[in-house]
């Protein structure tokens, strides 16, 4: 089993998370979170998953037409084995997927959050991906700088 290379770990985040089918109570513990970056070189089975109670997968972005999340069957077979894999090791960590990034374009959201149906294809799709691969959740990594109207109408939204 390879260790992870230094460049393969994004940044440690500490964060608390909805997710799907998890709540978190008052009294709930420090929650130790990493990114798995997508194209990483390093298998899932090299997490080392007593360190963490989150692991994120970095990134899946929407469809900048339809804003569904499109996921080709060999990075669902990646997803999977993310997922599957992390579960075995420790059946307590939870394992998400992180929508946007530093590279997404925020327009995207925007223009998706303007839209009560295109909000519900996007919300539609992310829970579809995230029951079929078997995530635990999902975390929005957004840095919206598009304009006053579209973050707000985003912010509503979120």
């Amino acid at each position: 089993m390879a260790p992870f290379a230094r460049s393969d770990y994004l940044f440690i985040v500490f964060t608390l998370s909805f997710s799907v089918g998890c709540c978190f109570a008052a009294s709930a513990s420090t929650v130790k979170a990493a990114y798995w970056p997508s194209g990483s070189s390093s298998p899932p089975s090299a997490i080392d998953t007593s360190l963490f109670t989150h692991i994120y997968y970095a990134f899946l972005n929407p469809n900048n037409v339809t804003y569904n999340l499109e996921i080709s069957n060999s990075k669902a077979l990646i997803l999977s084995n993310l997922t599957t894999t992390l579960h075995l090791k420790n059946p307590s960590v939870k394992v998400l997927f992180s929508i946007g990034g530093g590279g997404a374009d925020s327009s995207v959201f925007a223009r998706m959050a303007s839209s009560p149906v295109t909000r519900k294809v996007f919300i539609n799709s992310t829970l579809e991906v995230a029951r079929n691969i078997g995530f635990d959740g999902m975390d929005l990594a957004l840095g919206i700088s598009r304009g006053r109207e579209a973050n707000a109408r985003l912010e509503l939204t979120i």
